[in-house]
């Protein structure tokens, strides 16, 4: 069963490699979709796949890497859609 969520994390989430080390993450859990940083400090995203797969990044995604202090992320699911091939960085 696919999945396909958007999610926004806030917190100390920029200048600590969240998105460099989001994007190792869904290479490792085959997950496809995007993640930016938003102009107000936090970071957002969509991904996209296995849904036990896309559960398993956003459990990631509420801690980040190290150095990162996630205070909220808010989670939205998406109508899967297909047609993202891989997870990229957005600028």
């Amino acid at each position: 069963m696919k999945r396909r969520a958007r999610f926004v994390a806030q917190g100390r989430v920029q200048g600590v490699a969240y998105r460099a080390s989001a994007l190792d993450r869904a290479v490792q859990l085959g997950v496809a979709g995007w993640i930016r940083n938003l102009p107000n400090g936090a970071v957002e995203g969509t991904v996209e796949g296995e849904a036990t797969a896309v559960d398993s990044f956003l459990a990631w995604a509420q801690r980040g890497p190290a150095g990162a202090r996630v205070d909220s992320l808010d989670v939205e699911d998406e109508t899967v859609e297909g047609g993202l091939e891989r997870f990229e960085i957005r600028r």
